[in-house]
């Protein structure tokens, strides 16, 4: 496990760790612009990894199990890890190809039609994991990232699931938004408080707030404000989350969970409105923005709640990075 210092104005020195396994996959999008699709239609998302990601280099394979389908990218430096995929649904996400995070191979299937991919040569962790299929959204992870080699784990203080960030096995996504959505698992812990850094690679502050909570279990998402400066594109910032004790002070050895995000340039043709949530989230998966990806799905969740198609991409998607125990958590707060 990697320990890395978050520096505060409370003084505070803290250490998360989370360990995350991801499946790849892989799928073609089989959406079309334009068409009007059953509310509990099964599409495919296609994640890729982006493929000069700079975080430590990990080499994942794709698959499908959904409409979304995420790639790893090929030269990502994520820590090495192989992983085995599966098909579930539409949406297909590849992890970069050049992605700096700790190399990581993992191999794909079919799930859906959202598809994560991890990069050939990424470089986060290695890691071996098999996967299935279900989707469609495929997500490919970058080849190069070049996110520091980081090995964060959560704990569980009395709840089923513990503290998770969302996030590939790489612990590191990209984002093309200059202040993006980041999005974390939290269960019942009855915190009335958390306490949120972002800080960059040398470990210089970026920026820290406290934010209010209802301490209630689901998926919560963390937005920079326009307070926060702008993310530098090309640049990993290491992010922190700690729920605060009761008695309001953050101790060296708080529960808390960590992650990196890289911001990039979008390669993304349309980000208007003219595209469907399935659509826009396909496509910021095939490029490997992970965050994004995320914050589509999501936001489209919370307009349309009984959505079958949305809830299930988004299902799909999470499990093609190990993260199947959190799909079917409830959507939290924004805090």
């Amino acid at each position: 496990m990697n320990k890395f210092i978050c520096k505060t104005l409370l003084s505070a020195t803290v250490t998360g760790a989370l360990i995350l396994a991801s499946t790849a996959l892989q799928a073609t999008p089989s959406v079309k612009e334009g068409e009007i699709l059953p509310r509990d239609y099964r599409i495919s998302l296609e994640f890729d990894f982006p493929s000069d990601e700079e975080v430590p280099k990990t080499s994942v394979g794709g698959g499908v199990r959904g409409n979304v389908e995420f790639e790893l990218p090929g030269d990502s430096a994520s820590p090495r890890t192989s992983i085995g995929g599966g098909s579930r649904g539409n949406v297909e996400f590849e992890l970069p190809g050049d992605s700096a995070s700790p190399r990581t191979s993992i191999g794909g299937g079919s799930r859906g039609n959202v598809e994560f991919d991890l990069p050939g040569e990424s470089a986060s962790p290695r890691t071996s994991i098999g996967g299935g299929s279900r989707g469609d959204v495929e997500f490919d992870l970058p080849g190069d990232s070049a996110s520091p080699r980081t090995s964060i784990g959560g704990g569980s203080r009395g709840s089923k699931l513990p503290l998770t960030a969302l996030l590939p096995p790489t612990k590191h996504g990209y984002t093309v938004s200059p202040r993006p959505t980041l999005f974390v698992y939290m269960p019942a812990l009855g915190a009335t408080e958390v306490f949120f850094s972002l800080q960059d690679e040398q470990g210089n502050s970026h920026y820290h707030t406290t934010l209010k909570s209802s301490g209630q279990e689901g998926v919560i998402s963390i937005t920079l404000p326009e307070a926060a400066p702008e993310l530098k594109i090309g640049q990993n910032y290491l992010w922190y989350l700690a729920p605060i004790e009761p008695d309001g002070i953050l101790r060296p050895d708080n529960y808390s969970v960590s992650g990196w995000v890289k911001r990039v340039k979008s390669t993304v043709s349309d980000q208007g409105s003219s595209k469907s949530a399935i659509a826009l989230a396909t496509e910021y998966a095939k490029a490997g923005i992970w965050y994004d990806t995320l914050e589509v799905l999501v936001t489209a969740q919370r307009l349309e709640p009984d959505n079958t198609t949305l809830a299930n991409e988004w299902k799909d998607l999470l499990e093609q990075v190990g993260l199947d125990a959190i799909a079917s958590q409830p959507m939290g707060e924004q805090l």
